[in-house]
């Protein structure tokens, strides 16, 4: 559970690069879509979060249809695996994940590209040095326990796309610490200036073959009503200039959830407008209602 990678943040560069390169019309007008309320077949909790930035960006309203899979209601077992059996870890983070009979008709699956691992620890390292931390952190411990869902992508040729990731630690104890991993004060300003370096050095280059220009990163902790220790989110801004002068941003909102000993991160891509914020609620109480399964 990472305040970020490096392959969560190139989704969206490549999604608003790719948009951007091949306009012909209005960039800021891609089709970004959203969860129908609809859509759980159990309440959200009331514990989902409920406020967005106060800059958020314009939103698009949600589609109507209904999903057309049930969701399984098998409930796992919650006995904790032997701390030695990484893969009964993450069997059983596996079974909280979301799958594709959650979204409406007409989301599907893909599968996820393989992470940049090299990549991902000279990013952790930077934004280590900037906070001045250098130990490692309890995340990292639980890495080989992570079950990872696959990409689920909005229908048509819809940008908006949604990732899912669970890991289970020893005990709350350890899983409370690993939430401090990313709500370290500062995590944002050293996202922020981490990513906008990160790229100039080895992106700027490529991108710009396509005639499109990036602009001024921007990262902002996104305001929740839970305590840190059970919900920290993030929004993360790209904004790019195609050649022929048009304007346009691609968004990833990351949420870190707890419950108990069970950790979760949710990431929210879209390029033109933000995921709108009842689809944000619905996401995430299907999230803890998931989480609240293995918990214990």
């Amino acid at each position: 559970m990472h305040p970020v990678t490096v392959r969560s943040v190139t989704i969206v560069l490549a999604l608003v690069v790719g948009v951007a390169a091949c306009s012909g019309d209005d960039i800021g007008s891609d089709s970004t879509v959203a969860l129908t309320a609809s859509v759980p077949t159990t309440a959200a909790p009331t514990t989902a979060p409920t406020t967005v930035p106060e800059t958020t960006p314009e939103t698009t309203a949600p589609p109507t249809s209904p999903p057309t899979t049930e969701r399984a209601t098998t409930v796992p077992a919650t006995s904790a695996p032997d701390p030695l059996d990484e893969a009964a870890y993450v069997e059983l983070a596996e079974s909280a994940l979301l799958d594709l009979g959650f979204f409406p008709d007409g989301w599907e699956e893909r599968p996820t590209s393989e992470d940049d691992d090299a990549g991902n620890e000279r990013f952790g390292d930077r934004v280590a040095e900037c906070l001045g931390t250098d130990d490692e952190r309890v995340s990292e411990l639980l890495e080989p326990r992570e079950a990872n869902s696959p990409e689920f992508a909005g229908p048509g040729d819809s940008s908006t796309t949604v990732e899912h990731q669970v890991m289970v630690a020893d005990d709350e104890a350890m899983a409370v610490r690993a939430m401090e991993d990313v709500a370290i004060s500062g995590a944002d300003a050293c996202l922020e200036q981490t990513m906008q370096e990160f790229f100039d050095e080895e992106a700027a280059a490529d991108i710009e073959q396509d005639g499109v220009t990036i602009g001024d990163i921007a990262v902002e902790r996104i305001e929740l009503e839970e305590p840190a220790d059970l919900i920290v989110g993030y929004l993360v801004e790209l904004p790019v200039q195609a050649a022929d002068g048009q304007t346009a941003s691609g968004y990833l909102q990351v949420f870190y959830l707890r419950r108990g000993r069970a950790l979760s991160q949710l990431q929210l891509s879209s390029f033109g407008t933000i995921f709108d914020p009842e689809g944000v609620r619905l996401l995430t109480g299907e999230v803890i209602t998931r989480l609240d399964r293995i918990a214990e």
